[in-house]
C-alpha cells in the first residue's frame, strides 16, 4: 500500500497483513513533509499500534520510530 493509499482511507478502515508490510516500508522512507498536518495524528495513531503490536520488521523499526517522534513533534 503506498502512503497516498493509505492517506485516502476512511477514518474507519482495515487493513490487510499485506497492505500493512507495504505500508510499513513506505513510511520507513517518508519524510515529515510526506504527511499533510491534517493526517499527522491518523499516521501517529497507526505507527504506535504497529509498533506496540510487534507488527514492524526490525530493519526499519528505527526509522519509523523516528518518523513517529518527528510526527509528535509537529503535532
Amino acid at each position: 500500500m503506498m502512503l497516498s493509499d493509505f492517506l485516502a482511507l476512511p477514518d474507519e478502515h482495515t487493513l490487510s497483513t499485506d497492505d500493512a508490510q507495504a505500508l510499513n516500508e513506505a513510511l520507513s522512507k517518508a519524510e515529515l513533509k510526506d504527511i499533510p498536518s491534517e493526517k499527522h495524528s491518523l499516521v501517529i495513531d497507526y505507527l504506535k499500534v504497529a509498533l506496540l503490536n510487534g507488527a514492524v520488521a526490525p530493519n526499519i523499526q528505527d526509522d519509523l520510530r523516528r518518523l513517529l517522534v518527528k510526527l509528535k513533534a509537529a503535532s
